[in-house]
């Protein structure tokens, strides 16, 4: 570019290099302005007043192609601005197209397209500038012939066609009254933009899902939200980036169109997402009100055949059984009944792998026969799915004391889960996981950070049932570093939190406080707990879980003094662990137990 500068003389040469202050397409568009008009006196002294100058030179017919090529995108087709042209322009744009990439303002696109008619602007300003010299009338009306040719075109997708007739409908809401006509545009544009929308929630891309989502519900009658649930989908994207407030009002917003419209299914479907929400934020009697909704719900969505609804049910009831009741077969069953409805109404089924995974780490499948299944479903896994399933396959490989196997694994899933941006999978899955490795594996202060880190989100979040069930989980980790004041705090904040239909979460808080207070001398109170909690476990399915409550009741026994009571609950503790095939957690209740022998 500097070379070139040498068509000017040096004065202006000087005045040039002084007024584009370093800015090369600055500089570029200078040097062409002072060559066109053959050594000007004065220049522009801003960028965007010399674009608008070399606009303003153009001949009409380069005016008019660069106008519509600007409408068309930063990258555009020869036939795109051919059919944006009156019959009588069209005839000479190939000389037009040809002088505006002489004149520095557009340039083929890449070699190898040539033969395609390929162009794309030199810089987004300059298409920019071409676009605002265009009335915003002749906008609306560019842009919605362009929207319809596109429909014809094998390469319009619903995504770009979408933003034309949205772009048709904007200006004109903008020039005047809503017509007939401009909102038959908001129709086509939000259908448009919808079934973009949906395609990338199903793809995991959160930032284009929640974009075209949103995009789509305020272009759409109530009507058309509540029939494509819209915004039921929009709060499922929202929730993967962790701000629960907005994913309230959406599934709020989603409730008023279905009632508003008198369409039961929509009303069903955005009952049954606030009622699964309000299970992580509000979390006492959620069970109940899920349970009752899913048995109200399911006859009339069979009737109407509406499979997506159905799979998200059975999906829930997977998550309710397992994450809440710790009932891990009758989770594993609503899994696969969620995982046949996802399939049928073509949704990824990254969300039941996540509970049959989270079932074979946490239930009764032994390691061995979990690995392998966990590594079966990995064939049907999409990115979400494959992260879902590696972060348990992770906790499986620690059971088997492979820790290195183990660590790589749940770093593999949280990469993913970055790259996807599902924020609340990082806490809700990869930090309790990654500290139970780190727990059994010894390293308390890595466990102690990541939990610390995961329930100060989730606090921010407003997330109260995950908030105490790690809470617990943290207070654990303080407690094997001898810092059991603060253990015995975090099990008040677990206890806080904690909806008493919780299993998890309430046989958690009551063994780690257990052991707490009877640190404290508290024993009367601390036996009392930690027995309800032996019993709270006794009717789960959750193997390691049980089997850490047993463990707990009898380090609180050991602390009475009963070392004989103390001895077989540990026994009972064993035992579970064994069944499990945690190598780890049952060679050190060994150990405990050899301790027990030896006082």
């Amino acid at each position: 570019m500097s070379e070139n500068l040498g068509e000017v003389h040096a004065e202006l040469r000087a005045q040039i290099v002084q007024t584009a202050g370093g800015n090369p397409l600055f500089l570029e568009q200078l040097l062409a302005h002072a060559v066109e008009d053959g050594g000007p006196t004065t220049l522009p002294p801003s960028l965007e007043a010399l674009l608008a100058s070399r606009l303003d030179h153009l001949e009409p017919g380069e005016l008019s192609v660069v106008q519509r090529a600007a409408v068309a995108g930063r990258e555009f087709s020869r036939k795109a601005v051919v059919h944006l042209l009156l019959d009588q322009e069209a005839a000479s744009v190939g000389a037009q197209l040809l002088a505006l990439v002489r004149k520095g303002l557009i340039r083929e696109s890449r070699p190898e397209l040539a033969h395609e008619g390929k162009f794309r602007f030199q810089h987004v300003l300059i298409r920019d500038a071409a676009y605002a010299t265009l009335p915003k009338a002749r906008r609306a009306e560019l842009h919605e012939r362009f929207g319809r040719w596109l429909e014809t075109d094998q390469n319009g997708s619903d995504e770009l066609i979408g933003f034309h007739f949205e772009r048709a409908f904007r200006y004109m809401a903008e020039l005047g009254p809503v017509e007939v006509e401009a909102r038959r545009l908001a129709t086509d544009a939000g259908g448009r933009l919808g079934a973009a929308g949906l395609r990338a929630a199903k793809s995991g891309d959160t930032h284009a899902a929640s974009n075209l989502l949103t995009r789509a519900s305020s272009l759409l009658e109530a009507r058309e939200i509540a029939r494509r649930d819209l915004l039921t989908e929009l709060g499922l994207v929202i929730w993967r980036g962790g701000d629960l407030q907005l994913v309230e009002d959406t599934f709020g917003q989603a409730l008023e169109a279905a009632v508003s419209e008198h369409d039961q299914r929509a009303q069903l479907r955005a009952r049954l997402e606030l009622a699964y929400l309000r299970l992580f934020r509000a979390p006492e009697g959620g069970v109940d009100e899920l349970l009752s909704l899913a048995a109200e719900a399911m006859p009339v969505l069979e009737q109407l055949r509406d499979d997506r609804t159905l799979g998200r049910i059975w999906y829930v009831l997977a998550h309710v059984h397992g994450g809440f009741r710790c009932r891990y077969r009758e989770s594993a069953d609503a899994a696969e009944r969620a995982r046949h409805y996802f399939r049928v109404s073509n949704w990824p089924v990254a969300p039941c792998l996540q509970e049959l995974a989270a079932g074979l780490y946490c239930g009764p499948t032994s390691v061995e026969e979990g690995i392998r299944r966990c590594r079966a479903l990995l064939d049907e896994a999409d990115r979400g799915g494959e992260a879902n399933i590696l972060v348990f396959l992770a906790g499986l490989e620690a059971m088997a004391e492979r820790f290195d196997s183990a660590r790589d694994l749940a770093g593999r899933a949280r990469k993913i889960y970055e790259e996807l941006v599902w924020t609340d999978k990082i806490s809700a899955n990869y930090a309790a996981v990654a500290a139970d490795i780190e727990l059994l594996a010894g390293d308390y202060p890595e466990a102690e950070r990541l939990l610390s880190a995961s329930c100060d989100r989730l606090k921010a979040w407003g997330e109260q049932a995950r908030l105490a069930t790690q809470a617990a989980q943290l207070g654990e980790a303080l407690y094997c570093q001898g810092r059991f004041e603060e253990a015995l705090r975090w099990s008040q904040v677990a206890e806080e939190c904690a909806a008493t239909d919780d299993a998890s979460a309430q046989f958690s808080w009551r063994a780690l406080q257990a052991k707490a207070l009877a640190r404290r001398g508290a024993l009367s109170e601390a036996h009392a707990l930690a027995r309800k909690a032996v019993e709270i476990g006794a009717a789960t399915d959750a193997l390691t879980q049980h089997a850490q409550v047993l463990l707990a009741f009898a380090e609180v026994l050991r602390l009475e003094g009963h070392g004989q009571e103390a001895g077989e609950a540990n026994e009972d503790a064993i035992r579970l662990l064994e069944r499990k095939g945690n190598i780890v957690a049952s060679r050190k209740a060994r150990s405990s137990l050899l301790e027990l022998a030896r006082a």
